[in-house]
C-alpha cells in the first residue's frame, strides 16, 4: 500500500499493481501538505495549506474528525509510535501536538525562527526533532523538543 498527497486537496491509497486508487480521501479545500498512517495501520491523518487536520477511516475514506486553526498552513505531520500524538509543524512556525482521539491541541511549542518544514518523533515518542530550511540571512534550523 501507498499513500500520497495531492495539489489536488485530496490523498490517495494505492495497491501494487493498480493503476486507480482504492481510496480517495475528498474534503480539504486546498492542496494536502501531509500525511501520517497510525501504527495501527487503520486511521489516516491528513493536513492541508486550507489550515486544517483531518483523521480518515484508512479503508472507508470517511473523514472521522476535522479541526482548523487559522494560519496554521499544515507543512508535515508524523504519529508517534505509542499513538499518544501526532506531531504537525506549519508555515506558522509552530510544532504542535495533537490528542489522535479527539484533535484538540495538546501542546503548541513556541514558534520558531523560520518556517518549519520537517518534522521526526523518536521511537519512544519523548522527542520531536523540527526542521526549517531557514530564512532572513540564516541557515537552516533543528530544534529538538520533549513531551512536557
Amino acid at each position: 500500500m501507498i499513500l500520497s498527497a495531492s495539489r489536488d486537496a485530496t490523498a490517495c491509497l494505492w495497491r501494487k499493481n493498480e493503476p486507480e486508487p482504492a481510496v480517495t480521501y475528498t474534503g480539504h479545500e486546498l492542496p494536502v501538505t501531509g500525511l501520517a498512517l497510525s501504527p495501527d495501520n487503520e486511521v489516516l491523518c491528513t493536513g492541508s495549506r486550507d489550515n486544517s487536520v483531518r483523521l480518515w477511516d484508512l479503508m472507508t475514506g470517511t473523514s472521522t474528525l476535522t479541526t482548523s486553526i487559522s494560519r496554521n498552513l499544515v507543512t508535515c505531520i508524523k504519529w508517534a509510535l505509542d499513538e499518544s500524538f501526532i506531531a504537525q509543524t506549519s508555515e506558522d512556525k509552530e510544532l504542535r501536538l495533537w490528542d489522535p482521539k479527539t484533535l484538540e491541541t495538546i501542546f503548541a511549542f513556541p514558534k520558531k525562527q523560520s518556517i518549519l518544514t520537517t518534522c521526526d518523533i523518536s521511537t519512544d515518542s519523548l522527542y520531536c526533532l523540527t526542521g526549517s530550511s531557514g530564512g532572513n540571512n540564516f541557515g537552516c534550523e533543528l530544534t529538538v523538543s520533549w513531551r512536557f
